[in-house]
């Protein structure tokens, strides 16, 4: 950089924001114009969190339009996730998004140079002054191409006030600029000092240095008659979105005289705007100007330089400042040599920080005021409800003559309809399955509100709108409650229903006959031997020369999932039809191995995967043992990676024959499935969230579903470390090496 003019710099990094321009369409501005509306939706979106920043001067990072939308958050409320969220940069189409991965390609750049470790103090502050003039470069080109040049400005307006004067930041200015105030540039005080003895202006705010005009021969500048050329500056398409948020915000969306009439002219305001973005380049074209610098490689992620860790830069810079600072110097001098750089915008960024903290403390607030009035105005209704309930019935006589006496009373006749209306008197024409179901918030639905949507246990899902917000929001608590008891009541059935029959199965042995007994005992192996389910893998996988194979039904799920599974969204995590999953569980204890998956009676590949997880769960004892529960959970703690991964292996080859054969099957057919996760979206973090709980529990007893609940991070983990080190874990490449020795 020391030796390349400051217009190649210019150019060259100019040409890589014109090269991403070319691959942002209109559908991608509509697209992000819908994620800016729907921030609207919540206010806290734009406020930081509280100790997401630094109260040191050293450490403050000064905030600009990337750096608010890089920490926004989209917000998603739902029944069973209230608080999750995701990045809104991750959001916006990939061809806006990358302004802003080629923006902090270039800050790291400039960081990378000025903040160099095998350069002295004097080359530091020569690069300063270079780069200080380079954005001196962009300032002047972009004052000549003002703000008039956008045909916006000539008969429009924003808004937000402005000057006819004002120019527009170009992108590479705002980049390199990001980069000069950035904590790690400001770390070296000397340095920024000299080059501001140099420029001959303080380093108090960039403003204050961009008053610097270069000499016309200066070896920075690299051109003695740069004022009569243009570089062609690609405008900030961070200063088009703070401009596009200003609109939203601002511009209403109705006309004030009419609440019912839409204003068009915000749209047309925003249109306008994108359209004098894109035209840029051939309003203000380049010209005589050519670049002899290559900065492609700035577009590439994997090309960037990798800068050191900020303490080690600030250890760095101030044993610099401290060996370039002369013992005989004066005391105001020693001041000067240490005086902090770009303190103006320290202390107002440190006070948007405060006024920032402020404002969220303000709208938590508020928010939770609404939500604690909301849920005393539920819980007034539902005692109300419950009071009336509670009512004892009046004599039947008594109101046999009440009855009599006022059979034309208006009022009798309405509390008559009210009572009869809580009762049904006809067959509902759709029923939901509420048990195990999940209820969601639909906030991406802007054609419809208080949409709220249930996803039944067996893969329905279902769209309702209620009235307003607080109707809706009822009726969510309701269908959660009513689930959550209807899930205790199958289970407390389930075991009912077990303990009848086990209390029927010993009367009636205890009943017959010696002879009777023996053939009951063995109609019944014979049916066990039959049935699949709820059998010891050891009973199941034994074969005849005393080997072990694998379970006939693991086998055919496995396979078929894999020949038409492999690209199916959400396979394992979304379940089938429950009829389905019966169907093919009792066909599977009827005859194993005449059951074909390929049919199209078993054409739903998620009920194929729910009767393997159901095999999975029904097993007397986990793949990974009752006796090893404990060490797998402890493993799962270890903090040291390599650590962790021995200890799992090695208990993985502590378990028996026919788990270890299952587990490695099981665990190859999921590390499959994560080849094609681009597809599916089924990560490993997800696979082990179905499969955690299933392939590893505790032994049963009072304390089984507290223990799990406990340790359910640590069974994932588990599960989520086999697959990803599959392998490594079950040395796969040494069996291969066996296999084939050449």
């Amino acid at each position: 950089i020391d030796d390349m003019p400051v217009e190649s710099i210019l150019l060259a990094l100019n040409n890589c924001a014109l090269e991403l321009l070319d691959r942002v369409s209109l559908q991608d501005w509509v697209y992000a114009l819908n994620d800016f509306e729907s921030q609207r939706l919540n206010p806290l979106a734009w406020y930081p969190k509280k100790g997401s920043h630094s109260t040191l001067d050293d450490g403050t990072i000064i905030s600009d339009i990337f750096l608010a939308v890089n920490r926004c958050r989209h917000t998603i409320t739902t029944a069973s996730s209230p608080t999750a969220n995701f990045n809104l940069l991750a959001s916006l189409p990939s061809g806006i998004s990358a302004f802003y991965y080629l923006r902090e390609a270039i800050k790291q750049w400039v960081i990378s140079e000025i903040a160099s470790f095998s350069i002295d103090a004097s080359l530091r502050t020569a690069r300063i002054v270079k780069f200080v003039t380079m954005i001196s470069v962009c300032h002047d080109e972009m004052a000549i191409y003002g703000i008039e040049k956008l045909e916006l400005f000539k008969d429009k307006f924003l808004a937000r006030p402005y000057k006819p004067q004002m120019a527009i930041p170009s992108f590479v200015e705002r980049a390199v600029v990001s980069a000069l105030i950035a904590p790690e540039s400001r770390a070296f005080t000397k340095a920024w000092n000299d080059a501001a003895k140099v420029i001959g202006k303080p380093a108090d705010s960039i403003q204050t240095l961009l008053s610097h005009k270069p000499a016309k021969n200066s070896q920075a500048v690299g051109s003695a008659n740069r004022d009569s050329k243009s570089i062609g500056l690609l405008p900030c398409i961070g200063w088009i979105l703070e401009s596009i948020l200003e609109i939203e915000y601002n511009v209403p969306d109705r006309l004030f005289s009419s609440q019912l009439i839409l204003n068009f002219e915000k749209r047309t305001l925003i249109y306008e705007l994108i359209q004098s973005f894109k035209r840029w380049p051939l309003v203000c074209p380049r010209t005589g100007v050519e670049s002899t610098v290559d900065m492609k490689f700035l577009l590439s992620r994997h090309m960037l330089p990798t800068n050191p860790e900020f303490r080690f830069i600030k250890e760095f810079a101030a044993k610099e400042n401290m060996k370039y600072r002369s013992p005989s110097s004066s005391h105001n001098n020693m001041a000067a040599q240490n005086r902090k750089v770009f303190p103006r915008l320290i202390h107002a960024e440190q006070e948007k920080i405060k006024r920032d903290s402020r404002e969220r403390e303000k709208l938590e607030r508020e928010a939770r005021d609404r939500q604690l009035g909301m849920q005393r105005r539920i819980n007034e209704e539902a005692r109300v409800k419950e009071k009336m309930m509670k009512e004892p019935p009046a004599n039947p006589t008594t109101s046999t003559a009440i009855r009599s006496k006022s059979t034309n009373s208006p009022s009798s006749n309405n509390a008559v309809s009210n009572m009869l209306s809580k009762f049904p008197t006809a067959k509902p024409s759709l029923a939901i399955n509420l048990i195990n179901s999940a209820i969601t918030i639909e906030h991406s639905r802007t054609k419809r509100d208080h949409v709220f949507k249930i996803i039944s246990e067996e893969g329905g899902q279902y769209l309702l709108q209620a009235i307003d917000r607080q109707d809706m929001l009822s009726w969510v608590k309701a269908i959660t409650d009513a689930a959550k008891e209807g899930a205790a009541r199958r289970f407390t059935v389930l075991v009912e229903d077990a303990r009848k029959e086990m209390v029927g199965q010993i009367s009636n042995r205890s009943s017959n006959s010696a002879v009777e007994r023996s053939n009951m005992d063995v109609r019944v192996l014979s049916k066990e031997r039959s049935s699949i389910f709820g059998v010891e893998l050891s009973t199941l996988m034994k074969c005849e020369n005393g080997d072990y194979s694998l379970p006939v039904i693991v086998e055919k799920c496995l396979q078929e999932v894999e020949e038409r599974g492999l690209y199916e969204v959400g396979i394992y995590r979304i379940s089938g039809m429950a009829s389905a999953i019966e169907q093919l569980r009792r066909s599977f204890n009827d005859d194993c191995e005449s059951v074909d998956l390929s049919s199209e009676r078993w054409g739903d590949i998620n009920a194929i995967s729910g009767v393997l997880k159901q095999w999975l769960r029904e097993l007397p004892e986990p793949v990974l043992t009752f006796e090893l529960y404990n060490d797998f959970i402890a493993a799962a703690a270890i903090e040291d990676y390599d650590t962790r991964l021995i200890e799992i292996k090695n208990l993985v080859v502590k378990l028996p024959t026919p788990n270890y054969i299952l587990l490695k099957r099981l665990i190859e057919h999921l590390e499959m499935i994560t080849d094609y996760e681009d597809v599916n979206h089924m990560y490993a973090s997800n696979l082990a969230i179905v499969f955690g709980p299933t392939l590893i529990r505790p032994p049963s007893g009072p304390l089984c579903f507290a223990t799990s609940m406990a340790n359910l991070g640590q069974q994932q983990a588990i599960v989520k470390n086999l697959i990803l080190q599959y392998h490594w874990i079950f040395d796969v490449e040494k069996e291969v090496e066996q296999d084939d020795p050449q």
